[in-house]
């Protein structure tokens, strides 16, 4: 009975010490089967003929900024159902840009057609970042990642605003593109970013309308990260279609001192459990069937026995 207390006490200790180091999911409602709510279109915003429907806890992001005068451009962000690989369900979310026939001036704007969360992480914490998404590209006009010198026009992205340890903000994309179109047939080789700390942003090249997951190890990727302030998905150019969806960012916490004591004091208590164990099982002959059985004293052990009681005997005679 004590032992089967103390073994119920331990598993409850190591349970609190599993609970306290277990992963951190940040984004809510990644896999898209959280419910929606409408936004977006005319009444939002007068230059987005369509309204949209984004899935709850995130926020949409649709610019218009042609020039030399902003005009409308089709623009929309809605479920779609097929699912991603990465995790079970029946939709993902759609990010589609038509840009309408020019105007005035032109429209080939090269805008963004997103939706965000702000998970405001504090990297020191955690032992490892991950990020998790899957991507499906339908189709797109532009190169990769656009002719701009800082690219940015990718039919899928995924866009992390984070603050350096020196407090400084930096941007962080990778974007999906098809071949063709592909890197380098009119703008740059590769992708500056523009940013001190990331000179290029990467890109992967996948295969029309095939699901790709992928992983990315984010203390690796941002550098010098003190807070991950906010991530964005969806895609950016003239025109464009891809699918997204399972995005996710999970962390392990570094063990907190408590932790580690906690572990340390499990470590010593088994230890002492063991030794005891070891202990009392050496007086006992221990069978297959049947309880527990006390050694018998052997022949030489109840000679020498029986020659000091006689000794004794005698001595009191």
């Amino acid at each position: 009975m004590k032992r089967s207390i103390i073994g119920l006490a331990i598993l409850v200790m190591l349970a609190s010490a599993a609970r306290v180091n277990a992963a951190v999911e940040f984004i809510t409602n990644g896999t898209f089967e959280g419910g929606t709510y409408p936004d977006g279109g005319p009444g939002v915003q007068p230059l987005d003929p369509w309204a949209d429907v984004i899935p709850n806890t995130w926020t949409r992001v649709e610019t218009f900024t042609a020039k030399p005068v902003p005009v409308a451009e089709n623009s929309v962000i809605l479920p779609n159902g097929v699912n991603g690989l990465t995790f079970g369900g029946v939709q993902s979310i759609e990010f589609t840009r038509d840009e309408l026939p020019v105007g005035p001036g032109g429209n080939l704007s090269g805008d963004r057609t997103a939706i965000f969360q702000n998970p405001n992480i504090t990297v020191a914490d955690y032992a490892s970042l991950t990020l998790n998404i899957d991507v499906n590209v339908v189709g797109h006009s532009l190169e990769a990642g656009g002719w701009a010198p800082r690219a940015f026009e990718w039919p899928a992205l995924v866009r992390i605003n984070y603050t350096d340890t020196s407090n400084n903000p930096h941007l962080w994309i990778h974007g999906w593109y098809l071949n063709p179109p592909g890197d380098a047939v009119f703008g740059p080789p590769n992708d500056p970013s523009g940013d001190p700390l990331i000179p290029f942003y990467n890109d992967t090249l996948v295969q029309m309308g095939v699901w790709v997951p992928n992983t990315f190890d984010l203390i690796a990727e941002l550098k010098q990260a003190k807070t991950i302030d906010r991530i964005e998905v969806g895609g950016a150019g003239h025109d464009f279609g891809s699918l997204i969806d399972n995005v996710s960012i999970q962390g392990n916490p570094i063990p907190e001192p408590g932790t580690v004591a906690v572990w340390t004091l499990l470590g010593l208590s088994l230890a002492v459990f063991r030794v005891h164990r070891r202990r009392k099982a050496a007086m006992f002959d221990t069978g297959e069937a049947g309880p527990p059985i006390r050694r018998s004293w052997s022949v030489q052990n109840r000679a020498a026995i029986r020659q000091m009681l006689d000794r004794r005997t005698g001595n009191r005679i």
